[in-house]
């Protein structure tokens, strides 16, 4: 994938870009990818999402591609049942992720 050395170098420079992960499912013969990019908060997220170099980038990208695009606050992303996802549900609280991830922490910690 030609573009993604292309998107590196653009977002870096992107204000609030806190760094980006790309998933390869299935390996590195695979065609599919996932490009996850994070940034410190939503209007960060804008500005990049609204800048001409992400614009343009998309535009050669969807020649080729289809985008799916999701967001996510935190760690809601934990606990999305893959099977479930057209479903359109909440997330749970983030009391109850906090507990959730308090006793992880404590179990593997102790």
């Amino acid at each position: 994938m030609s573009n993604i050395p292309s998107l590196s170098t653009a977002v870096l420079n992107a204000h609030g870009y806190r760094g980006a992960t790309i998933i390869i499912p299935g390996g590195p013969s695979s065609a599919l990818r996932y490009i996850i990019i994070r940034f410190t908060d939503k209007p960060s997220m804008k500005a990049w999402e609204d800048s001409p170099e992400s614009l343009k980038l998309l535009d050669e990208v969807n020649n080729y591609s289809t985008r799916h695009y999701d967001t996510a606050t935190g760690l809601e992303t934990w606990f999305t049942l893959l099977h479930l996802k057209n479903v359109v549900a909440q997330p749970p609280p983030r009391s109850k992720m906090a507990i959730v991830v308090f006793i992880a922490v404590y179990a593997i910690s102790s």
